[in-house]
């Protein structure tokens, strides 16, 4: 998996606002898979789940957890559960922390 400084280098060019690009797209990207291909990839009712690295899957999840936004990706549906239970895991510890996941 590339370094998220790799992705960044290589869309530098692209009319792409990087703050504004979903944590699945990145992921994808830093899978190797290029900007146009990831949002094919995620526009459609593919598996990618598979393509994530579980941790930051857990915390992908999470964010959309906690802010609702599980529907706005046709893969979340296809997760099984037990990386449901991690997020909710990660989502205990950051309350505890007191600390709000990225949107």
């Amino acid at each position: 998996m590339s370094q998220e400084s790799d992705v960044r280098e290589i869309m530098k060019n692209e009319p792409v606002v990087w703050d504004t690009l979903r944590p699945d797209v990145i992921l994808l990207m830093r899978a190797g898979i290029g900007y146009q291909g990831s949002i094919a990839l995620l526009s459609g009712d593919v598996m990618t789940y598979n393509l994530f690295p579980p941790s930051a899957l857990a915390d992908m999840l999470a964010s959309m957890m906690f802010w609702n936004r599980l529907d706005e990706s046709f893969w979340a549906k296809e997760v099984p559960e037990k990386y449901y239970l991690r997020a909710e895991l990660r989502l205990d510890s950051l309350h505890s922390e007191g600390v709000r996941p990225g949107y």
